[in-house]
């Protein structure tokens, strides 16, 4: 992001958003930790921007589905949207403050005991479920280290929901390549084989669920999707329900996965 487009601290937001930090960046947004002057509560503020029209009117759509997918939701683990304000050339989603560190920090500052993984690992399902049972399920398709905030006695909360989605059955394929490459299930970029974009749904995120139990049994963040299934042979792992659940989960063909997450968590538990 051009520095011309980053918050100074001290700024005001439209008149009521007194910016405190930047807590994070990336693409074509950043994320400022902020007080909101009319409630005194602490917020965070994400602010997008781009200077190509076209950009500019896709990103705004994505900021108003991440406002619609989470303005409503009810569980622990997801973040509550506040709301989505405009201002000039740039837009702002405000969001629940999350005090915390990403999960991929965690992993690379501390040793996180057996039962701390597991821990997380259902609360992480448990909020995947939550969004799956809506109706029409979202589909969070960016499942990754990066986008889980660890808490005080190893809460978790899901972030980022940029490239999630609410399920239509009616379309037969997505229509951009969305998720992080390492932890995305083969139909978000089509497959080896040469087959296109799948309409995802979810069992792409289950697929991710398996990738990121792996990387949290073995701390190895070079995965790739073609040789996983080959790394799981030499699996270092708690037990054989772990083993197992990856296996599963990591299938290339999504009807050979766990076909919801409550079959998923079942194996795992």
């Amino acid at each position: 992001m051009d520095n011309d487009f980053e918050l100074k601290i001290g700024n005001t937001i439209c008149n009521r958003y007194d910016i405190l930090e930047m807590i994070g960046e990336g693409g074509n947004a950043c994320v400022y930790k902020a007080k909101d002057t009319k409630t005194g509560k602490i917020v965070a503020l994400k602010s997008f921007r781009s200077s190509d029209n076209m950009n500019k009117q896709r990103l705004m759509k994505d900021v108003e589905r991440e406002l619609n997918i989470l303005k409503y939701v009810t569980h622990p683990g997801l973040p509550k949207v506040y709301d989505v304000i405009y201002d000039n050339e740039l837009f702002y989603l405000v969001m629940e403050f999350v005090e915390g560190i990403t999960l991929k920090e965690a992993v690379e500052t501390r040793r996180l005991r057996r039962k701390d993984i597991k821990k997380i690992a259902m609360q992480i399902m448990s909020a995947l479920y939550y969004l799956h049972s809506l109706e029409p399920p979202i589909v969070y398709r960016d499942l990754k280290p990066e986008n889980i905030i660890l808490m005080e006695e190893n809460k978790i909360k899901l972030i980022d929901f940029g490239n999630a989605k609410r399920f239509n059955r009616d379309i037969v394929s997505d229509t951009f390549a969305v998720g992080s490459p390492k932890y995305a299930a083969p139909e978000q970029f089509g497959d080896r084989f040469g087959n296109g974009l799948y309409n995802t749904d979810i069992r792409t995120d289950i697929y991710s669920m398996g990738i990121l139990l792996y990387y949290l049994a073995n701390l190895e963040t070079k995965i790739g999707n073609i040789s996983v299934l080959k790394k799981i042979r030499y699996l270092i792992v708690f037990d054989r329900k772990y083993r197992k659940t990856i296996i599963k989960a990591t299938q290339n063909s999504p009807k050979n996965r766990f076909q919801n997450i409550i079959e998923m968590m079942i194996c795992f538990a």
